[in-house]
């Protein structure tokens, strides 16, 4: 006779049957209660092509160059946050003048990247603008912002090592701006130079904080990790310029959109200093169209998404069928698909998956612990305990990544990844397998499934049986068919967004560079298309977008980009129209760019309505009509 125990698995979530055959599941630490999931994340790790083929990314303390989206919150239906008047109630005392904020405007996908192309250190030269102990009084953003900082410091003061050993937000430095308006750093126990004292008239935040007014040089926006901040590398977050601009990117409260960013990006920069060597390969490369490919990890996520339920259901032993399933279709996928693939995802899931998970479990934590000392967290993330679980919350993520019966060729490659990854961390913890030491210590050695399949006894007789079970049993004909018609819509899709980025008016400028040794910074409040094996990419709208190394910052902001790649070269050029005010000055000297002629230069420089191009090295200039080509490094 088979007997079942019931143990907490999930603490105020579900009780589990354990079968004797499986490993009882631990009492995990606050995992409760979530009201978010993170919708459209997208991040991917780029260094140069030279630099790719060892396969992994150096750890340490070199600049990380990563490309990753804004990571964003979504609220379930039925749960609002409001903020307006709350000050009060928590000792932040705002400007009555202030109204409360409106309700959020549809939701648009948003991607903030932040990318380096080629191991090194970012110089990162700061300007100072008079900062003092006092400052203009902070408007009701200022307040925003500063009110969710203290929620992070106080959840990680109360709750250090029950997220991820060693990550604590209440000691390890963090760079938060609004470009143009000031930069904290938090955790900031001595003097930094470019930083003087945290005005004395600002709400506290929990934790010693170093200031910097005004505008800082090279922040314009963007996420960059490795930072350089005094004698400390760290991570420095841009913020939106209001919950009027957060809006855009986000039908979210911008409350809990910076709560899920700060504590998710601040996460790659732990990586970045404790994780070994994750594998990188280029995301452009990735096989979007492949239909069978794509048809298997949609597949994938059906199981992991079964998987849930049964949580949900208190299925332990259900939610174990669907695993062995899913690590049948991932086997197949991995061991049989394109060689690319596996060395990708794995890595992919190793950096986005832990980030997302400890954004869900910190989100969680933040939202089950009791206020204490008059914390602004209960009041900041509304919901009550209990309102939604850690199973609801990855499905509804999942939920916003499947369109049509499968996975679109936009969300493939990366965004469908965040909950995948995140998913299976969160069901070893419901197993009772350790694997949080082992993710640390990387390298290519270190898979998720891996871990499942060890763990469940999966052999490759069983895999095969499964596999073949499972596309039978959830219509794996169907799914192909979908994969077919999204990938036809893509790339119709394709074509439009082309003919109305080529349909501008104004000057066209064309910037040819190498790919390699080069950051890059994209927020984006548009999708992002990804054509002819990677080598074109368009986005109609970067709020920002920025290149950068010791010699070259490139700046452009709400526009439309084009990238076309030679990944053989090594070579890339960034397309954008400037409507306006276009003046370009070579050598210290302007230039007329309707004179017809070929300008070389030791230095440029160029600005516009919408961007700006600093250059420290030689190259060309040349105009033709409303086409203007600038050759860096030429």
């Amino acid at each position: 006779m088979r007997h079942a125990f019931w143990v907490a698995a999930l603490p105020g979530v579900l009780m589990l049957p354990v079968i004797p055959h499986l490993t009882p599941t631990p009492r995990l630490p606050q995992l409760s209660s979530l009201t978010l999931a993170r919708s459209r994340n997208t991040a991917v790790e780029e260094r140069s092509e030279a630099s790719m083929r060892g396969g992994v990314r150096p750890s340490g303390k070199s600049v990380r160059e990563s490309s990753s989206t804004l990571r964003t919150g979504q609220l379930l239906d039925g749960v609002s946050v409001t903020f307006g008047e709350r000050f009060h109630k928590v000792g932040f005392q705002a400007p009555d003048s202030l109204v409360s904020r409106d309700a959020a405007s549809k939701a648009t996908t948003s991607t903030h990247e932040e990318v380096k192309e080629e191991d090194g250190t970012d110089s990162n030269k700061e300007t100072t603008s008079g900062s003092s102990s006092k400052s203009a009084a902070p408007d009701r953003w200022d307040y925003t912002v500063l009110e969710v900082v203290r929620s992070i410091v106080e959840l990680f003061q109360q709750s250090s090592d029950a997220i991820w050993t060693g990550y604590n937000l209440a000691r390890l430095p963090f760079i938060v701006y609004i470009p143009d308006k000031w930069a904290l750093l938090v955790n900031c126990e001595h003097n930094v130079a470019g930083f003087t004292e945290y005005p004395s008239d600002w709400p506290d935040v929990g934790r010693p904080v170093c200031f910097h007014a005004g505008p800082y040089e090279g922040l314009v926006g963007q996420l960059v990790f490795g930072f350089s901040a005094g004698d400390m590398d760290t991570i420095a977050i841009g913020l939106s310029n209001g919950p009027s601009e957060a809006r855009k990117l986000r039908d979210r409260p911008p409350e809990i959109l910076l709560f899920t960013y700060i504590v998710h990006e601040a996460f790659h920069q732990y990586q970045s200093e404790r994780f070994g060597e994750i594998p990188w390969a280029r995301e452009e490369k990735y096989p979007i169209l492949n239909r069978e490919n794509t048809a298997l990890a949609y597949l994938e996520m059906r199981l992991l998404m079964d998987a849930l339920r049964k949580i949900q259901a208190q299925d332990r032993v259900g939610c174990a069928e669907s695993l062995r399933r899913f690590v049948a279709v991932r086997t197949e996928r991995w061991e049989h698909g394109t060689s690319f693939v596996a060395g990708y995802e794995q890595g992919l899931e190793l950096r986005e998956g832990t980030a997302k998970y400890v954004e869900v479990r910190s989100l969680d934590l933040a939202m089950s612990t009791t206020p204490r000392f008059g914390s602004p967290r209960g009041t900041l993330l509304g919901a009550a305990p209990g309102q939604a679980t850690a199973p609801e919350l990855l499905l509804k993520d999942f939920e916003d990544r499947i369109t049509a019966g499968s996975v679109s060729p936009e969300d493939v490659a990366r965004n469908r990844v965040y909950p995948v990854g995140a998913t299976q961390a969160l069901l070893l913890d419901l197993f009772g397998i350790e694997w949080k030491v082992r993710a640390e210590k990387a390298g290519p050695g270190f898979t998720f499934v891996a871990l499942l399949r060890d763990y469940l006894g999966v052999d490759d007789g069983q895999c095969k049986r499964l596999l073949q079970e499972t596309k039978d049993a959830y219509s794996y004909d169907a799914i192909l068919a979908a994969t077919d018609r999204l990938a036809k819509a893509y790339l119709e899709g394709y074509r439009a967004a082309l003919a109305s980025f080529e349909a501008q008016g104004g000057k066209r400028l064309e910037i040819e560079l190498q790919s390699s040794g080069i950051s890059r910074s994209r927020v984006s409040g548009a999708r992002k298309w990804l054509v002819d094996s990677g080598t074109r990419s368009l986005c109609l709208l970067y709020q920002v977008y920025t290149l950068k190394n010791n010699d070259l910052f490139l700046h452009i902001k709400d526009s439309s980009v084009l990238e076309q790649n030679d990944w053989n070269g090594y070579r890339r050029t960034v397309v954008f129209f400037a409507h306006q005010d276009v003046r370009v000055a070579v050598n210290g000297k302007p230039i007329d760019l309707e004179d017809g002629k070929d300008h070389p230069f030791e230095r440029i420089e160029l600005t516009a309505d919408n961007g700006m191009l600093r250059y420290a090295k030689r190259g060309t200039v040349s105009s033709s009509g409303h086409r203007t080509v600038i050759k860096l490094g030429g």
